[in-house]
């Protein structure tokens, strides 16, 4: 598919798109925007812990789509997803040791599991 699948920068990208067997992979992402041209990019993955169930997290989409611009301004293509965010309050999590607000380690560990992968 690709005439850019040496290129180190897609080493993970092209496994998704690149060859006549991910063609059902191509279709989905163009159903989302994907152009000819983003599929010869290296695909940036985007977290985003975005939610309208806490102020704290209301304004992570914005933040999430500058990312994607930049990483689009870079020559890659911006992906954006979302990932779990943690709310106090509408847990009613009342026990210390197990809420999210004191410990930032605690608060991050969603995005820490995504990076690992």
């Amino acid at each position: 598919m690709s005439d850019s699948q040496d290129d180190p920068r897609r080493r993970h990208s092209a496994k998704v798109v690149d060859g006549p067997g991910k063609s059902a992979s191509r279709a989905m992402l163009r159903a989302v925007g994907f152009t000819d041209e983003d599929f010869h990019k290296p695909q940036v993955g985007i977290a985003s812990t975005w939610s309208q169930v806490t102020p704290c997290n209301s304004h992570i989409g914005e933040l999430a789509e500058r990312a994607c611009e930049g990483a689009d301004g870079a020559g890659g293509k911006g992906v954006i997803f979302n990932t779990i965010t943690i709310s106090d309050g509408i847990a009613n999590i009342r026990w210390c040791p197990a809420r999210s607000l004191p410990t930032p380690l605690k608060r991050w560990r969603p995005a820490k599991g995504l990076m690992a992968w």
